[in-house]
């Protein structure tokens, strides 16, 4: 019988199921580096999250697949999905955003579609981003 995942807040965090309007910023370093750079295949019941990965790399796990990614990258994973992270040692840097899905609702009508397209680009949850040219706004 396969283990059930570590549900969490934020990693090493029990649930917290009154969480609403939350928006959590922190680095990568600050919490893999305690846990020798490895974050262990867990889920967040409730949390959205956006890694910008500026330095570094490493293997992520997506359910069951097994991910490589490099800098510069986004990494865009929804709620519920099984995920774990082992970042290279003392090299890798970035952002980890954090937030309740309910977050987007401060953007009005347009809550649903934001929603919408941030779980379609999960479907590819490695974002490349080098060479990455700005559009232009039209």
């Amino acid at each position: 019988m396969p283990l059930a995942l570590p549900l969490f807040h934020l990693y090493g965090d029990p649930p917290d199921d009154q969480a609403f309007d939350f928006i959590h910023i922190e680095t990568i370093s600050s919490r893999s580096s305690v846990h020798d750079w490895t974050i262990r295949a867990h889920r967040h019941r409730n949390l959205f999250q956006i890694l910008l990965i500026e330095r570094g790399g490493g293997q992520m796990t997506v359910e069951a697949s097994t991910l490589p990614f490099a800098a510069p990258a986004a990494i865009l994973m929804p709620a519920t999905v099984a995920h774990g992270f082992r970042f290279t040692p003392h090299e890798t840097e970035g952002w980890v955003v954090s937030f309740t899905e309910d977050v987007t609702h401060g953007l009005g009508e347009r809550s649903g579609e934001a929603l919408a397209r941030l779980r379609a680009l999960a479907a590819e949850p490695v974002v490349p981003l080098a060479g990455a040219e700005a559009e232009p706004v039209a």
